[in-house]
C-alpha cells in the first residue's frame, strides 16, 4: 500500500528550501559556525530572493565576529533592493544603518 501523496514540483522545491534553512539554523544553534555558514550560503545561492534570510545570515556573521563577511551580505541586500518601492526603501535604509552600527562597532 502506497501512502505517499503526489507532490508537485513546487511543493518539493519548498520542502527542500525549508530543510536547507532548518539545517543552517540548527547548525548555528549547535555552535557549528563553519557548517552553518556553508548551509546559509548554499541556501542563498539557491534562493537569492529571500531577503529576510540574507539579513538573518548577515546578522549571524556579525554576531560571530565576521564583520567583513557581514558587511558584504548587508551590501548585497541593499543592492538587491536598489530599485524598490518607498516602503522597501525604508527597509534598505534601515539595513544600511544597521550595517553601519554593527559593522563598525568594536
Amino acid at each position: 500500500m502506497n501512502l505517499k501523496a503526489p507532490v508537485s514540483a513546487q511543493e518539493e522545491k519548498q520542502d527542500a528550501a525549508t530543510l536547507l534553512l532548518m539545517a543552517a539554523r540548527n547548525a548555528a544553534k549547535a555552535g557549528w559556525t563553519k557548517k552553518a555558514i556553508q548551509r546559509y550560503e548554499t541556501y542563498l545561492i539557491n534562493y537569492p530572493e529571500d531577503h529576510i534570510v540574507e539579513l538573518e545570515f548577515a546578522d549571524y556573521l556579525q554576531d560571530k565576529g565576521q564583520s567583513d563577511k557581514a558587511e558584504f551580505h548587508y551590501n548585497i541586500l541593499v543592492q538587491k533592493m536598489g530599485s524598490v518601492s518607498p516602503g522597501q526603501k525604508d527597509f534598505a535604509k534601515k539595513t544600511s544603518a544597521e550595517c553601519s552600527q554593527k559593522c563598525h562597532k568594536k
